[in-house]
């Protein structure tokens, strides 16, 4: 079995693999940490492989590869650690050069197929954009910190996945998934738009005429600031 062969079957198997992942969870710096592991793995196993390596040097240096695992800045879940093992074992069966070949094809499929029916009825598919967020309360229910986070956002949130939850500090980090808002033609997001408060255009009364004085105005005006008249009074 040539290396160029075991080359394509295993960039098949992890496509495949990736591809799941990608349209169930919506990470895209998972799948691209899975298909750089499969790759580093399946070239360490044939440099191995190559260079006449022993069964004990081999184990040494494939051991040396998987410890970068641990490596890493933030925790995965239990899911993620299964696509992680996944993608090592598919690289490293398609590097060893396993003899018959159809063996080494059966191995690679079954695993991909594995977490693929695992994964398939453990989480539903989702759709739409995947995004860590830290909340300012510490929410350890799920569905009501996808209500809070929805009402803080703004968004149609499908799933929440919770990653961190810190009482110290009153804090939530977790990992959601949600629909993007629909824009209008104006760019404003439609939401918005239909949130906005409608103004209506009213009809201001006209100012107030001022109203000249009239006649018996000025009379009565008159008559009220004229001076009193002394009567004489007879001794």
């Amino acid at each position: 079995m040539t290396i160029l062969t075991m080359a394509i079957a295993d960039a098949l198997a992890i496509a495949i693999l990736c591809t799941l992942y990608l349209v169930r969870h919506r990470n895209r710096e998972m799948m691209i940490s899975y298909a750089v592991i499969n790759a580093g793995i399946f070239t360490v196993s044939v440099a191995l492989v190559s260079a006449g390596s022993n069964a004990s040097a081999m184990g040494m240096g494939l051991f040396g590869v998987l410890s970068i695992i641990r490596l890493r800045s933030t925790a995965l879940s239990q899911r993620e650690v299964g696509y992680y093992f996944v993608a090592l074992s598919v690289g490293m069966i398609a590097g060893i050069n396993i003899s018959p070949a159809y063996i080494a094809f059966i191995l690679m499929a079954a695993l991909v197929a594995l977490i693929a029916i695992l994964d398939a009825r453990s989480t539903p598919a989702v759709k739409g954009q995947a995004q860590t967020v830290t909340a300012d309360r510490a929410i350890s229910d799920e569905e009501e910190l996808k209500a809070y986070l929805g009402a803080r956002l703004g968004y149609a949130i499908t799933s929440v996945k919770v990653t961190e939850l810190d009482l110290v500090n009153d804090l939530t980090r977790a990992t959601i998934t949600y629909q993007p808002k629909e824009t209008t033609e104006g760019g404003t997001p439609a939401a918005v738009e239909a949130a906005a408060p409608q103004v209506t255009a009213t009809r201001q009364p006209a100012a107030t005429q001022p109203v000249a004085p009239t006649a018996e105005a000025y009379a009565t005006l008159d008559t009220r600031m004229m001076p009193l008249q002394r009567t004489p009074v007879a001794k």
